[in-house]
């Protein structure tokens, strides 16, 4: 039981990480523009950056933890672990896409992929 309640807080610990490294990437392959930023600027972009990753891994979280109540309430037969981690490489390769598009948009574009191309 103790290995079940621990999957919450390290699976959640799993997204926040994956946006963090995100965030580092997307820092790194901008170095020229970056170098020119003071420190505090760039601890600000990863502190206040922290927040909004917290918001995006909750929501990615949402669904594996409500398959997780489903299979404790099921039968031992309820594919749990493999409907998670389905979710989990379908959802990482959806962000990792999505944070290398990121990359060369924000050169073309100059601001970071956002709903703005879906407005009229």
């Amino acid at each position: 039981m103790k290995n079940r309640l621990a999957f919450q807080p390290r699976y959640f610990l799993f997204w926040l990480l994956y946006f963090v490294l995100g965030k580092a990437v997307f820092v790194a392959y901008h170095w020229q523009q970056t170098k020119t930023l003071s420190g505090d600027t760039v601890a600000g972009i990863f502190g206040y950056g922290l927040r909004l990753d917290g918001a995006a891994a909750a929501y990615l979280c949402i669904v594996p933890f409500l398959l997780f109540v489903v299979g404790s309430l099921a039968s031992s037969r309820f594919p749990l672990e493999r409907l998670i981690r389905f979710f989990t490489a379908v959802f990482s390769l959806v962000v990792a896409v999505l944070t290398v598009a990121d990359l060369e948009l924000y050169r073309a574009w100059g601001f970071r992929l956002d709903a703005t191309p879906c407005s009229t």
